[in-house]
Protein backbone atom coordinates (compact mmCIF):
# COMPACT_ATOMS: atom_id res chain seq x y z
CA UNK A 1 0.00 0.00 0.00
CA UNK A 2 1.60 3.45 -0.81
CA UNK A 3 2.08 5.43 2.24
CA UNK A 4 0.60 8.73 3.03
CA UNK A 5 1.83 11.94 4.90
CA UNK A 6 -0.63 13.71 7.04
CA UNK A 7 0.06 16.76 9.09
CA UNK A 8 0.25 15.58 12.70
CA UNK A 9 -1.91 18.63 13.43
CA UNK A 10 -4.46 16.79 11.35
CA UNK A 11 -4.46 13.80 13.71
CA UNK A 12 -7.48 15.35 15.34
CA UNK A 13 -7.86 12.19 18.19
CA UNK A 14 -9.12 12.22 21.96
CA UNK A 15 -5.29 11.32 23.35
CA UNK A 16 -2.33 13.49 23.80
CA UNK A 17 0.76 12.58 21.67
CA UNK A 18 4.01 14.22 22.53
CA UNK A 19 6.78 14.73 20.37
CA UNK A 20 10.63 15.03 20.26
CA UNK A 21 11.24 16.93 17.02
CA UNK A 22 14.79 16.87 15.77
CA UNK A 23 15.55 20.19 14.64
CA UNK A 24 16.69 18.52 11.43
CA UNK A 25 13.38 16.99 9.73
CA UNK A 26 15.57 14.43 8.18
CA UNK A 27 16.91 12.94 11.13
CA UNK A 28 15.16 9.86 13.15
CA UNK A 29 11.99 11.31 14.97
CA UNK A 30 11.24 9.95 18.57
CA UNK A 31 7.54 9.84 18.91
CA UNK A 32 5.95 9.60 22.16
CA UNK A 33 2.42 7.90 22.77
CA UNK A 34 1.21 8.45 26.23
CA UNK A 35 4.08 8.90 27.79
CA UNK A 36 5.32 5.23 26.23
CA UNK A 37 7.97 5.63 23.57
CA UNK A 38 6.95 4.03 20.12
CA UNK A 39 9.45 0.75 19.10
CA UNK A 40 9.98 1.74 15.56
CA UNK A 41 11.65 5.25 14.91
CA UNK A 42 9.81 7.52 12.17
CA UNK A 43 11.71 9.95 9.74
CA UNK A 44 9.68 12.41 9.18
CA UNK A 45 9.50 14.70 6.40
CA UNK A 46 9.59 18.45 5.92
CA UNK A 47 6.88 20.35 3.77
CA UNK A 48 6.26 24.12 3.39
CA UNK A 49 7.84 24.34 7.41
CA UNK A 50 5.45 21.37 8.65
CA UNK A 51 6.71 18.25 10.24
CA UNK A 52 4.87 15.18 9.05
CA UNK A 53 5.45 11.78 10.05
CA UNK A 54 3.02 8.84 8.78
CA UNK A 55 -0.15 8.51 9.73
CA UNK A 56 -0.65 4.92 10.07
CA UNK A 57 2.08 4.29 12.11
CA UNK A 58 0.54 6.94 14.78
CA UNK A 59 -2.59 6.25 14.16
CA UNK A 60 -2.03 2.91 15.55
CA UNK A 61 -0.42 3.61 18.42
CA UNK A 62 -2.93 5.77 19.08
CA UNK A 63 -5.87 2.36 18.87
CA UNK A 64 -7.40 3.86 15.81
CA UNK A 65 -7.88 1.93 12.70
CA UNK A 66 -6.62 3.84 9.38
CA UNK A 67 -7.84 2.52 5.87
CA UNK A 68 -6.98 3.93 2.63
CA UNK A 69 -9.79 4.19 -0.33
CA UNK A 70 -7.80 4.73 -3.33
CA UNK A 71 -10.75 5.60 -5.10
CA UNK A 72 -11.75 8.68 -3.73
CA UNK A 73 -7.72 9.20 -2.64
CA UNK A 74 -8.46 9.55 1.00
CA UNK A 75 -7.04 8.05 4.25
CA UNK A 76 -9.92 7.32 6.61
CA UNK A 77 -9.00 7.33 10.33
CA UNK A 78 -11.24 5.91 12.75
CA UNK A 79 -10.67 6.58 16.43
CA UNK A 80 -12.30 4.46 19.55
CA UNK A 81 -15.49 5.89 20.76
CA UNK A 82 -14.27 7.30 23.84
CA UNK A 83 -17.04 8.36 26.11
CA UNK A 84 -18.67 5.13 25.59
CA UNK A 85 -15.73 3.20 26.63
CA UNK A 86 -15.83 5.92 29.95
CA UNK A 87 -19.43 5.45 30.15
CA UNK A 88 -18.77 1.44 30.10
CA UNK A 89 -16.07 2.03 33.14
CA UNK A 90 -18.05 4.21 34.87
CA UNK A 91 -20.81 2.01 35.23
CA UNK A 92 -18.56 -1.06 36.44
CA UNK A 93 -16.73 0.82 38.67
CA UNK A 94 -20.16 2.02 40.34
CA UNK A 95 -21.02 -1.84 40.25
CA UNK A 96 -17.98 -2.77 42.14
CA UNK A 97 -18.70 0.17 44.57
CA UNK A 98 -18.33 -1.80 48.18
CA UNK A 99 -21.18 -1.52 50.97
CA UNK A 100 -19.37 -2.21 53.90
CA UNK A 101 -15.62 -1.13 55.43
CA UNK A 102 -14.70 -5.02 55.12
CA UNK A 103 -15.91 -5.59 51.44
CA UNK A 104 -13.97 -2.68 50.73
CA UNK A 105 -10.73 -3.71 52.36
CA UNK A 106 -10.95 -7.58 50.82
CA UNK A 107 -11.68 -6.25 47.17
CA UNK A 108 -8.01 -4.31 47.20
CA UNK A 109 -6.76 -6.91 48.66
CA UNK A 110 -7.65 -8.90 45.88
CA UNK A 111 -6.39 -6.47 43.28
CA UNK A 112 -2.77 -6.46 45.09
CA UNK A 113 -2.72 -10.41 44.83
CA UNK A 114 -4.29 -10.35 41.05
CA UNK A 115 -2.32 -6.90 40.39
CA UNK A 116 -5.17 -5.80 38.77
CA UNK A 117 -4.44 -2.08 39.29
CA UNK A 118 -7.98 -0.87 37.33
CA UNK A 119 -9.38 -3.10 40.82
CA UNK A 120 -7.24 -1.51 43.09
CA UNK A 121 -8.35 2.11 41.51
CA UNK A 122 -11.74 1.17 41.74
CA UNK A 123 -11.53 0.74 45.15
CA UNK A 124 -9.88 3.97 45.79
CA UNK A 125 -11.60 7.66 47.08
CA UNK A 126 -11.64 10.48 44.63
CA UNK A 127 -8.33 11.84 46.32
CA UNK A 128 -6.55 8.75 46.46
CA UNK A 129 -7.71 8.32 42.74
CA UNK A 130 -5.93 11.34 41.53
CA UNK A 131 -3.12 11.26 43.46
CA UNK A 132 -2.46 7.48 42.50
CA UNK A 133 -3.62 7.91 38.29
CA UNK A 134 -0.29 8.26 36.69
CA UNK A 135 1.45 5.61 38.54
CA UNK A 136 -1.71 3.21 37.37
CA UNK A 137 -1.18 4.12 34.09
CA UNK A 138 2.32 4.11 34.00
CA UNK A 139 1.89 0.17 34.71
CA UNK A 140 -1.13 -0.32 31.88
CA UNK A 141 -3.37 -0.33 34.77
CA UNK A 142 -0.83 -3.18 35.79
CA UNK A 143 1.18 -3.73 38.74
CA UNK A 144 4.83 -3.94 37.52
CA UNK A 145 6.28 -6.87 36.48
CA UNK A 146 3.82 -10.49 36.47
CA UNK A 147 6.75 -12.56 36.87
CA UNK A 148 8.60 -13.52 40.09
CA UNK A 149 8.31 -13.02 42.96
CA UNK A 150 4.45 -12.73 43.15
CA UNK A 151 1.27 -12.62 46.06
CA UNK A 152 0.37 -16.18 46.93
CA UNK A 153 -2.06 -15.19 49.73
CA UNK A 154 -3.74 -12.54 50.74
CA UNK A 155 -5.68 -11.59 53.55
CA UNK A 156 -7.46 -8.98 55.54
CA UNK A 157 -8.29 -9.13 59.25
CA UNK A 158 -11.67 -7.48 61.19
CA UNK A 159 -10.43 -4.10 61.40
CA UNK A 160 -10.79 -1.42 63.81
CA UNK A 161 -13.26 0.91 63.71
CA UNK A 162 -11.75 4.56 64.45
CA UNK A 163 -14.41 6.20 63.95
CA UNK A 164 -18.02 6.65 62.69
CA UNK A 165 -17.75 6.24 58.98
CA UNK A 166 -13.43 4.80 58.94
CA UNK A 167 -12.20 1.79 59.93
CA UNK A 168 -8.49 0.29 59.88
CA UNK A 169 -7.32 -2.78 58.21
CA UNK A 170 -4.59 -4.66 58.09
CA UNK A 171 -4.16 -6.51 54.58
CA UNK A 172 -1.38 -9.80 55.26
CA UNK A 173 0.23 -10.58 52.13
CA UNK A 174 2.13 -13.78 51.56
CA UNK A 175 4.72 -13.63 48.53
CA UNK A 176 6.79 -16.41 46.57
CA UNK A 177 9.52 -16.61 44.36
CA UNK A 178 10.65 -19.15 41.83
CA UNK A 179 12.42 -20.61 44.45
CA UNK A 180 9.24 -21.48 46.51
CA UNK A 181 11.29 -18.25 49.27
CA UNK A 182 8.19 -17.16 50.87
CA UNK A 183 7.87 -13.96 52.83
CA UNK A 184 5.23 -12.19 55.37
CA UNK A 185 4.33 -8.89 55.33
CA UNK A 186 1.94 -6.43 56.64
CA UNK A 187 0.41 -3.02 56.11
CA UNK A 188 -2.83 -1.09 57.52
CA UNK A 189 -5.05 0.53 55.04
CA UNK A 190 -7.73 3.51 55.82
CA UNK A 191 -11.35 3.12 54.58
CA UNK A 192 -13.53 5.42 54.56
CA UNK A 193 -17.37 5.98 54.06
CA UNK A 194 -18.60 8.57 51.12
CA UNK A 195 -21.91 8.46 50.21
CA UNK A 196 -23.51 4.82 50.26
CA UNK A 197 -20.29 3.20 49.60
CA UNK A 198 -17.14 2.17 51.49
CA UNK A 199 -13.82 2.92 49.57
CA UNK A 200 -9.93 2.94 50.32
CA UNK A 201 -8.79 6.29 51.66
CA UNK A 202 -5.30 5.94 52.50
CA UNK A 203 -2.83 2.90 51.65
Amino acid sequence: MQRKWLAVVALLLPFIVVFSVSAFANKPLDVMVNNFLMNERLKPKLEEGVTMVAARSLAEALGAKITWDKSTNTVWINSPNVHSLQTQVNLLQKALAPTSPKEAAQRYAEGLKTRNGALQFAIMSPQLQEKRRKSFEAFLWGEGSSSSPWIEEASVDDGVQIKNDVWQFTITLVHNDSTNNKRTGTYDIIVQKYGEHWYLDKD
